[in-house]
């Protein structure tokens, strides 16, 4: 009943054998018909004149079929999104075969007369997904179902150490592959992942990272030293949508002999420009504060400015230190990123209180001048979030007489009305951030879980959990359209979380999780520590990225980071 013709020709005619209903032993034939654009013929032979968008995508070649290999995987009652087959997400198909390109395809056996959705992926040799298609068909109406195949631009190869062995991926380590673990328009499936770039020395001082979202893409920045203190920097790199590292920028940073600063980072980008911070040390005479980067709309430096205190010594959180200023500052943007100049608000920590002050692209604080989070509490860390309507901050905080977190939440403009403060249990780590009027605190959790609240300007709570998966020793977490993701970190590895509904009246936990082992990519996870991690997304991509551990062991990588796939 299968007739088997070579993927190669124009097209391809498969038969399958759809089974009756039950009691009926006849078999009837579907047949299956297969195009490829990437293989126009008009006699089997002779090349079509491709269009322009089809040259495009798939070379001058274009005769010669770009996939090596072909993937049938057939779906129990209807395709997935095509965001989860450009990335070759085909986990949850309840047939998956894979046969080299020269080769008919393979039947998927006896169908029953039931919904399906039948795909077609043409891979290449590092089982990137080069072309894809997918047609619904109830076998129990049809008998003739076609399938056209499109190209794409590649994605979703194979992840080191596993290899692409036969058109799929395989190898020692497990670790993340190229279907993602999960389906669904934000199924977090990989994209691409690989190394943070060398670090300042062998055995340096590790500290950050964050991760920004720029007009094209991501800029991811950490913090060196030193083994011996002397000398310190700033790095930063830029990271297309598909995963493509650019190369690195180093900007001078200042440094105390003695001192082996564990600060994080500030960053935050708007469009066009951005500002970074990191801490200026206390070294004597000179006084602490800050050095503020300012950005340009690649996310890389463009110029620097110290702020200093003779008096001052600060310390800055893991990620989050910066967001742009509400609107009630005066000579603020309201977080507008297409406006003039922005106002920044900074949030540190300085002699266990948590503090914050505003500060311009000139990076001259303004004369507001300097203001507590919370009067009278103690704390080691302090992060602000805000959007075009609200501004958050998350503090540690006792709590019921053990280690806590407080998050205020409030309108962005300050006539609009107080903010509510809530506290959560378990803030030895912690993570906000903040869309057009809501904000997302997630802590550290009982029993190594991670806890997620979120609250509206107005001060109402719109949902709150718990994600299991740990024990968690890190956190980070960003919102992208109807999606929040939490990137929860633990030893030797990671999970994603998606939490939905980020604009509905509640929101709730989605059933997708995917854990990130030993290996990630090109970095392997074996000597990652689980604490410093950073998130953002936008567009259809979440970018994380993460530090080994702050002080590196002699041949210990930077860290790394990975792009994942979620439609918004």
């Amino acid at each position: 009943m299968i007739q088997h013709r070579p993927l190669r020709s124009a097209s391809l005619a498969l038969v399958v054998v759809a089974t009756l209903a039950a009691g009926c032993a006849k078999k009837e034939a579907v047949e299956i018909s297969l195009s490829d654009p990437c293989q126009v013929r008009n006699d089997g032979s002779v090349c079509v004149t491709p269009t322009e968008d089809q040259q495009a995508l798939c070379g001058t070649a274009f005769c010669t079929q770009v996939g090596t290999w072909a993937e049938l995987a057939v779906f129990d009652g209807q395709c997935p999104t095509d965001a989860d087959l450009q990335v070759g997400a085909t986990n949850g198909a309840s047939f998956r075969a894979v046969v080299s390109s020269e080769q008919g395809l393979p039947a998927p056996g006896d169908l029953s007369k039931s919904a399906y959705g039948f795909a077609v992926l043409l891979r290449d040799d590092l089982c990137n997904v080069v072309a894809y298609g997918c047609t619904n068909a109830n076998l129990d109406k049809v008998r003739s179902i076609s399938i056209e195949v499109d190209p794409t631009q590649p994605a979703g190869a194979c992840v080191a150490p596993s290899t692409c062995a036969g058109g799929s991926c395989s190898g020692a380590g497990g670790g993340i592959h190229n279907d993602g673990g999960a389906t669904g328009s934000c199924s977090l499936a990989l994209v691409k992942s690989g190394a943070l770039p060398a670090p300042l020395e062998p055995g340096a001082n590790e500290s950050g990272p964050a991760v920004a979202a720029t007009a094209t893409g991501f800029v991811i920045a950490y913090h060196e030293q030193k083994a011996d203190t002397t000398t310190a920097r700033v790095t930063t790199v830029t990271l297309t949508d598909d995963g493509q590292l650019g190369a690195p920028s180093y900007t001078t940073v200042g440094s105390c002999a003695g001192v082996a600063s564990d600060d994080g980072l500030g960053l935050v980008t708007r469009g066009t420009a951005g500002l970074m911070a990191a801490v200026q040390p206390n070294c004597g005479a000179a006084g602490g504060g800050a050095t503020f980067v300012t950005l340009d709309a690649s996310g890389l430096p463009s110029a620097w400015s110290l702020v200093a205190d003779p008096s001052l010594s600060i310390s800055l959180a893991q990620a989050h230190a910066l967001a742009l200023a509400p609107s009630s500052v005066p000579g603020a943007s309201s977080g507008d990123a297409g406006a003039g100049a922005a106002v920044y608000r900074f949030a540190y920590v300085a002699q266990g209180a948590a503090n914050y002050f505003d500060i311009d692209e000139a990076r001259a604080p303004l004369p507001a001048g300097f203001f507590a989070i919370a009067p009278g509490v103690t704390s080691s860390w302090a992060q602000v979030a805000s959007d075009r309507g609200v501004i958050a901050t998350l503090i540690d905080a006792p709590v019921d007489g053990g280690i806590g977190a407080q998050l205020s939440v409030g309108p962005a403009s300050a006539e609009a009305g107080a903010p509510k403060i809530s506290t959560l249990a378990g803030g030895s780590f912690g993570a906000v951030t903040a869309w057009p009027t809501r904000a997302i605190a997630v802590v550290a959790g009982a029993g190594g879980t991670l806890a997620w609240s979120a609250q509206s300007a107005d001060g109402f709570s719109v949902g709150s959990g718990s994600l299991t998966g740990g024990p968690f020793t890190g956190a980070d977490v960003a919102v992208l359209g109807t999606h929040v993701v939490v990137a929860g970190a633990r030893p030797h590895g990671m999970t994603l979380f998606r939490i939905d509904g980020a604009n509905s009246a509640k929101l709730a936990t989605a059933a997708v999780s995917v854990p990130v082992d030993l290996p990630a990519g090109s970095v392997s996870l074996g000597s990652y520590e689980g604490k410093k991690i950073a998130v953002a997304a936008s567009r259809q991509r979440v970018a994380v990225t993460w530090v080994t551990r702050h002080v590196l062991g002699s041949t210990d990588p930077v860290g790394g980071y990975a792009i994942f796939q979620c439609a918004q």
